[in-house]
C-alpha cells in the first residue's frame, strides 16, 4: 500500500528477469538513454530499519528513459 495525500492505494509489483523488461524496449526500436534502481535514503534507514535492508538487496523499482530512433 503506498500512501498519498491520506488515500491509500495498492500497489501490484511484478519480479520480472531484467532482460524480459529491456528487451522489448530495444526489440521495437527504441534506445536506452538512462536506467536506475533508487535506494532508500538514510532517513528511511532511520525510520524503517528492517525494511530498508530487504529494499537495499531487492529494490522496487526501476525506472528507464528510452527514446525510439
Amino acid at each position: 500500500m503506498l500512501a498519498n495525500c491520506n488515500i491509500w492505494t495498492k500497489l501490484v509489483l511484478y519480479r520480472r528477469p531484467l532482460c524480459d523488461i529491456v528487451s522489448p524496449v530495444i526489440n521495437a526500436g527504441s534506445r536506452i538513454e538512462k536506467l536506475r534502481e533508487p535506494m532508500p535514503t538514510e532517513k528511511f534507514r532511520e525510520a524503517h530499519p528492517h525494511t530498508y535492508e530487504r529494499l537495499k538487496q531487492k529494490p522496487q523499482f526501476l525506472f528507464m528513459r528510452a527514446r525510439k530512433e
